[in-house]
């Protein structure tokens, strides 16, 4: 790893470093989220989504800003109709003699246009069903019932009408959509994941020093195994130093072990020539013969 991180190396010349990305800061620019190890997730291009499908259902001879006013104002297409009422009446005032012609002229383009805004508005509420966010179970209380509902073959002609109940198939249907927006919205929740939170990596830089300090793990370590009595613990010191005064041998001690080769190896005599065995370390051996 120190190898292939080195400033020199192919992989730390081809990285797209600069004067403000470089490798010193490269924790901080991942820890403030800059930089990550796995690209952003995108959708392919090219690959319809269910937002582009329910836009394309909109957009088809509706003008975008006939579509966010609708959206802001559900009672625009019945003010339309008010209002071309309203200016009918003032017409057969103003005008007496063309006033019949006039109001009549008005309220017919008033009613062509509170038709068209309601089937816009309906074209709008039924591509917004489509969008992901509004798939949930109380979407599926506010749809209109339908006593004649049936599911047919694709390229079915059969419409069915609404009216005030459900016929069994509506019904099942319903009940089965409301529990598939249920897994999907619980699925969506439980699966949701908090932002990461920003390290603080002074503070984590000195933790991990002080962590690994061999003056605090050491001592750490060597009370935790080793059975010392109370009365002696309290009298330890907390301080740690090399030892001055330690025994200083010149012999190895591998040396008065060959000699002979039985104390190395017992029985080394019964295994014939050019062949193999298994050993097994004698460890309380070991451990005996450096104390002694």
């Amino acid at each position: 790893m120190r190898r292939v991180l080195r400033p020199g190396s192919r992989l730390m010349r081809t990285l797209p470093f600069d004067a403000n990305a470089t490798p010193r800061n490269l924790l901080e620019r991942v820890n403030s989220g800059a930089v990550s190890a796995a690209p952003p997730v995108v959708v392919p291009p090219g690959v319809p989504t269910v937002d582009q499908a329910a836009t394309a259902a909109v957009t088809v001879g509706l003008p975008a800003w006939v579509r966010n006013s609708l959206r802001r104002y559900p009672w625009l297409p019945l003010a339309v109709l008010t209002l071309a009422i309203v200016v009918a009446v003032l017409s057969l005032a103003l005008i007496p003699t063309l006033g019949f012609a006039v109001a009549a002229a008005i309220i017919a383009g008033g009613a062509y246009l509170y038709r068209l805004l309601g089937r816009w508005r309906t074209l709008a509420g039924s591509a917004a069903s489509v969008d992901p966010q509004n798939q949930t179970p109380a979407a599926v209380d506010g749809l209109p019932k339908s006593p004649d509902f049936t599911i047919n073959q694709p390229g079915s002609t059969v419409r069915p009408s609404i009216g005030a109940t459900d016929s069994s198939t509506a019904t099942r249907f319903k009940s089965a959509l409301r529990d598939s927006y249920s897994l999907v919205t619980t699925s969506a929740t439980v699966s949701s994941r908090p932002a990461p939170t920003a390290l603080n990596l002074t503070a984590l830089t000195s933790k991990m020093i002080t962590a690994v300090d061999p003056a605090v793990t050491i001592p750490k370590r060597g009370l935790a195994i080793i059975n010392i009595p109370a009365r002696i613990r309290d009298l330890l010191s907390a301080d740690f130093a090399e030892v001055m005064a330690y025994p200083k041998i010149d012999l190895p001690m591998y040396e008065p072990l060959k000699r002979p080769t039985e104390r190395f190896l017992p029985n080394i005599n019964l295994i014939p020539p050019n062949s193999i065995t298994l050993l097994e370390t004698n460890q309380k051996f070991i451990e005996t013969y450096m104390v002694a």
